[in-house]
């Protein structure tokens, strides 16, 4: 992992041998980084010295695929998007679990391997993306979901092999 100010001056680097996938930068400088090859999310302290793994010892946590991270605006919450788990989890400033979203599934508010999220500080909302149901869907910080956009569009084949089985 490589390191930079808010100029662009390189700081440094780090190595994360377990395949780092998202990264977010708490106020306070701790850094989380969910890691690919062993499903967990590594605390770093702002000098990157390994802290301890979000969630460790909380049986309400069983992260499978750990992806992206985002920061809420004002560092209070830290979102994790478990892919491989079909969820989305919300952790405190001080790391314990607020919230938890999503099952497998199409309906309003499940996911099927949600894959990025990011927080929209304007409007106080979580957006997350929703790949295998081709859709982005919007949570308040509540986790109660207030609308999606997005959809998977059908070629012209697709539309009549459709109209041949309904025949």
């Amino acid at each position: 992992m490589v390191r930079f100010d808010l100029a662009g001056a390189y700081l440094g680097a780090w190595s994360e041998p377990s395949g780092p996938l998202g990264v977010a930068v708490h106020p306070d400088g701790r850094i989380f980084v969910s890691r690919r090859d062993d499903g967990k999310v590594g605390v770093y302290d702002s000098g990157f010295n390994f802290l301890r793994f979000l969630g460790d010892g909380n049986p309400m946590v069983n992260f499978v695929k750990p992806t992206d991270l985002a920061m809420d605006a004002a560092g209070e919450r830290v979102y994790v998007v478990d892919s491989g788990g079909d969820r989305i989890y919300a952790f405190e400033s001080d790391e314990s679990l607020g919230l938890i979203l999503g099952l497998r599934g199409s309906g309003s508010g499940e996911f099927k391997y949600p894959s990025a999220i990011a927080f929209d500080a304007t409007n106080n909302r979580i957006l997350v993306a929703d790949q295998e149901n081709y859709r982005v869907q919007v949570f308040d910080t509540d986790g109660v979901r207030q609308f999606q956009f997005g959809y998977r569009r059908q070629t012209q084949l697709g539309r009549r092999r459709l109209r041949g089985r309904a025949s």
